[in-house]
Parts: structure tokens; C-alpha cells; sequence
């Protein structure tokens, strides 16, 4: 989900949901596979990631941020290593 959804006013749906909301989302989802699937199937889910299965929209987002800052020191799976440059480039934009 986009940052800004998972904050209070977006959640209560406060917040126009826009095409960008939906782009960010699909980035989200690309991070993900990256770092915890291996050959089509999920794997070992690196500890700063799992706060992302939560039920607390503030974990979450907060994990994200962190991501934002930590995510070379999350290793991808040698699969994705092509995304790696991609995401890095939209997370610091």
C-alpha cells in the first residue's frame, strides 16, 4: 500500500485515492519479491520486512520509511538483482 494511505487520513479515506497511489503500490510489491522470493516461491522473510504483515498501519509505514534509509542492507534474491538499481533509484527520488 502507498505511504500516504497507510497514514491516519488516508485510511479513514480522507485521502483521493490516485493513480500514483496505485504505482507506489505495485514498487511496494516489487521491493517485496525481491528480497523474499526465491524460484517462484516465498522464502525466509528478512526480519525488517515482516513488520510489512502486520495489522497496524503505523508499523507498517514506519517499516517502510526505514526501508527507504536500510534497503541495501537488505540483500535481494540473486533472481531480482536486475530490479536493484531501479528500486534504489525510485526509493531516493
Amino acid at each position: 500500500m502507498a505511504l500516504q494511505l497507510l497514514d491516519d487520513e488516508g485510511f479513514d479515506g480522507k485521502v483521493p485515492r490516485r493513480y500514483r497511489h496505485e504505482l507506489e503500490s505495485f514498487a511496494w510489491v516489487l521491493v517485496w519479491v525481491s528480497r523474499c522470493v526465491v524460484g517462484g516461491e516465498e522464502c525466509e522473510i528478512p526480519w525488517r520486512l515482516k513488520k510489512w504483515l502486520g495489522h497496524a498501519n503505523d508499523d507498517v509505514m514506519e517499516s517502510k520509511l526505514t526501508f527507504t534509509f536500510e534497503q541495501r542492507q537488505i540483500p535481494m534474491t540473486s533472481e531480482y538483482l536486475w530490479l536493484e538499481a531501479a528500486l534504489f533509484s525510485w526509493i531516493k527520488s
